[in-house]
């Protein structure tokens, strides 16, 4: 993204990955059913723009049956200015159907100032917190406070970059929501996806 902004495409390139989810979520819906949801990570400064949001407008008109499957992950949040401008355009794109989520989340000023806007349905926890959540004390009480505290906002949490067990049952106990990580899968085609879908499907009637 940092080499897309400099050559002056990251509007763009950000624009087609959009459009290349909207697309895959046909087959997403096929697989899985109404249940499916899929994140995309949009930098706060293409967020930002109206050329952005206008966009999101219209693949939202043009295929109304998806947006509220897509789950739009605002990135880099430390480095952005939170105001009533952009605070009332992150309400426009939810008033579409699409939902929001803050990535890398964390004890921040402005991670916690974003809170206070009611757009947001789940946040992600920073991956530093996840990783070393099985043997640093600071980063276990940092993790059971920050479950704690969504419960009050009424937002989901959900911990990233988990690849062992222990990881996987401290976060449980803490009540994050949702778990993603190599514990679970690594990054895949759609079709092998699919394969691993049905096995998932499989081992849990048996």
């Amino acid at each position: 993204m940092k080499l897309a902004e400099e050559a002056g495409i990251l509007l763009q390139t950000e624009k087609d990955i959009f459009a290349s989810v909207v697309k895959d979520m046909d087959e997403l819906i096929r697989i899985i059913g109404d249940d499916a949801d899929i994140s995309v990570n949009v930098t706060g400064i293409t967020l930002k723009t109206e050329e952005f949001e206008l966009f999101l407008k219209e693949m939202a008109e043009k295929n109304p049956d998806k947006c509220n499957h897509i789950t739009i992950e605002l990135t880099e949040q430390a480095t952005l200015k939170i105001d009533d401008e952009f605070i009332s355009r992150l309400q426009r794109i939810r008033d579409m159907g699409y939902r929001l989520a803050i990535d890398d989340f964390s004890m921040g000023n402005t991670s916690i100032k974003y809170l206070e806007s009611n757009v947001f349905s789940k946040i992600k926890l920073d991956g530093v917190l996840s990783r070393h959540v099985v043997t640093n004390e600071r980063s276990q009480e940092i993790v059971s406070t920050l479950a704690k505290m969504s419960k009050g906002f009424n937002i989901d949490i959900l911990a990233e970059y988990v690849e062992t067990e222990q990881q996987k049952e401290f976060l449980k106990e803490s009540k994050c929501d949702m778990i993603q990580g190599y514990y679970y899968a690594k990054p895949m085609p759609i079709e092998e996806f699919e394969e691993r879908y049905k096995e998932l499907e499989k081992k849990d009637m048996d």
